[in-house]
């Protein structure tokens, strides 16, 4: 166990961003200059409290607890699912793949028309088994929308596609994207659809916390910073859409 708890403290340290936590640490406290001694120990303090697992849920928690996955019996025009992302070899991220999965799921279950917004199907892995649901089951109309680069993009092509090929009056969908995005995904969605149903995917908060937990790792500094990215986000729009 001593040794278990070693290996882990010293991968810790030694790999991003625990070394970059240390090496601001040093600078902190062997450099002479004021200003780059509490320049170094504040940037060491906020990608330490950033890159821990308590810190993370308190930022994204908010997020991913503003709406909850519907219960029961569920009508719409169409399912849209958001795209997170793709790598430069051409592969889905894993963000898209749990949210396409959703997706698929919810239009094999009630039939309803789907659009892929930001997601692009010829992507995915050929013989996997998501690719052969897609090809075996039949889920109803499904719409690709490759174009979108953004959330608000995201909206408007979804709406485009929705009344040019599905329900000219179309004015409900159910919305798929992880739980940290849906805040900001509804509030953009809100101002082209007269319904949005919230289905969030994709939960990242832990809430379990031991010894590990306080160890700074990627994940948890990635996430924390998608959530400032997604605090930001909402405040941008909801000045945007006020002034214009």
């Amino acid at each position: 166990m001593i040794f278990f708890t070693l290996k882990k403290l010293l991968t810790a340290i030694l790999i991003p961003p625990g070394i970059f936590i240390i090496s601001f640490f040093f600078i902190s406290f062997f450099v002479k200059n004021k200003k780059i001694k509490i320049f170094s120990f504040g940037m060491a303090m906020l990608l330490y409290l950033l890159s821990i697992t308590p810190v993370k849920d308190a930022l994204i928690t908010p997020l991913e607890h503003t709406y909850n996955q519907p219960k029961g019996f569920l009508n719409a025009n169409a399912i849209v699912v958001l795209g997170g992302g793709y790598y430069k070899n051409g592969n889905l991220s894993g963000e898209t793949v749990k949210r396409l999965l959703a997706g698929i799921y919810l239009s094999y279950k009630t039939k309803i028309p789907l659009i892929l917004s930001g997601v692009d199907i010829k992507y995915l892995p050929k013989n996997t088994p998501i690719v052969k649901i897609l090809d075996a089951i039949d889920i109803g109309n499904i719409y690709e929308d490759i174009k979108s680069k953004d959330t608000i993009q995201n909206a408007a092509q979804s709406y485009k596609i929705c009344t040019r090929y599905i329900n000219p009056q179309c004015s409900s969908i159910i919305l798929v994207t992880s739980a940290y995005h849906m805040p900001r995904a509804k509030m953009l969605f809100d101002n082209f659809f007269k319904n949005v149903i919230p289905y969030p995917v994709d939960y990242k908060e832990d809430l379990r916390y031991n010894l590990r937990s306080f160890l700074p790792n990627m994940s948890d500094l990635e996430n924390s910073t998608k959530a400032i990215r997604e605090y930001l986000g909402i405040v941008y729009y909801f000045i945007l859409l006020r002034v214009f």
